[in-house]
């Protein structure tokens, strides 16, 4: 009974983040350094989540496949968590620094998962973490089994400091959750190496990555408060990865003309209104690869990925048409807008 409920919990969690892992690729404009992380974090999470209900299905059972099977599995669920965290760290490390060349120097945080890597291969040979007894299998912990709990604290802790040394970096709402989404999982790991029968570890990672979610890739701080559009931070990181890449874009500045007549007019309520119906237009009207910000007041710069829009012009001459046609933006008779680009 103990052992469904715990696979049904498993089973449960994959299923959520499933659902976030297709929410996330929808909601994706265009491709991001953070965003792609985020992603692999949910596929090496979901890799946990089906493997380690594997492992005790296995255990106690016979036959030559089984006993492969049930091998395979312990030894993809010992590698994968140390993977996981690193791909936590760097993802954090990157919402602090916004800097991709410093997760490269740092190699992903993978030096633990490289570690347990070579002992998990000289465990074919010699036991290191775990042994598998045949007929009826039966999983027995190794001598170093401790040591990829030991790294993968370590990787904590010097998470942990890196948040505390950093705190003016980030907003209080973002630290919060950074150091929440932290705990989780690190007590559902202590409360399954305190006791092995229970399996806390993989759903308390599920768990942190919806917390994680809420708090960094939903922040206010990468979107404009007004228009939802994105800020300049992300249009800095953007613009960078792309000249890192060596993609060809285009670059649209935007600015509204007459725009602050409209202020003095109708009021700083009604110039809000035409702020975010504008940028209501700049994305309806947009194609895949496009990024789209806001500089400040009523200026606005757009990214256009250049191997997904062809032809950057067929945007703003479709923009200017649906501005025209726009009930509310071309009410006001002096409101119009203009722009350069260049690529």
């Amino acid at each position: 009974m103990q052992e469904m409920i715990q696979f049904d919990i498993s089973m449960m969690s994959a299923i959520l983040l499933g659902i976030m892992y297709v929410i996330a690729k929808i909601k994706q404009q265009v491709t991001m350094f953070a965003s792609d992380l985020f992603k692999w974090i949910i596929i090496f999470n979901l890799i946990g989540l089906v493997a380690e209900p594997l492992t005790w299905i296995f255990d106690a059972r016979s036959g030559m496949l089984i006993f492969v099977l049930e091998y395979i599995s312990n030894f993809i669920l010992v590698i994968t968590g140390p993977i996981l965290v690193g791909l936590w760290a760097s993802y954090l490390d990157y919402k602090l620094f916004f800097d991709k060349k410093r997760i490269y120097r740092f190699k992903f945080y993978q030096t633990p998962s490289i570690i347990i890597l070579i002992l998990l291969i000289v465990n074919f040979f010699t036991p290191t973490f775990f042994i598998i007894q045949e007929g009826p299998n039966n999983y027995i912990q190794g001598p170093l089994h401790i040591l990829r709990y030991v790294l993968t604290y370590l990787l904590f802790f010097r998470l942990l400091y890196l948040i505390f040394t950093n705190q003016q970096k980030e907003k209080a709402q973002t630290l919060k959750g950074i150091i929440l989404f932290m705990i989780i999982p690190a007590t559902g790991a202590l409360a399954q190496f305190m006791n092995p029968s229970i399996l806390t570890t993989w759903p308390f990672f599920a768990l942190a990555v919806v917390v994680m979610y809420i708090f960094l890739e939903t922040i206010p701080g990468d979107l404009d408060y007004l228009t939802k559009l994105y800020s300049r931070r992300v249009l800095e990181a953007y613009l960078g990865e792309m000249i890192e890449k060596g993609k060809p874009f285009e670059v649209i500045m935007i600015d509204l003309d007459n725009f602050k007549s409209v202020n003095d007019i109708y009021g700083h309520k009604k110039g809000d209104e035409v702020l975010i119906q504008f940028a209501e237009l700049l994305k309806r009207e947009s194609t895949p690869g496009t990024l789209i910000s806001r500089l400040g007041g009523d200026e606005f710069l757009i990214v256009i990925d250049l191997e997904q829009c062809k032809d950057a012009t067929l945007y703003l001459a479709s923009l200017k048409k649906a501005f025209k046609e726009h009930a509310f933006l071309s009410s006001f008779g002096d409101l119009k807008f203009s722009e350069g680009h260049v690529s």
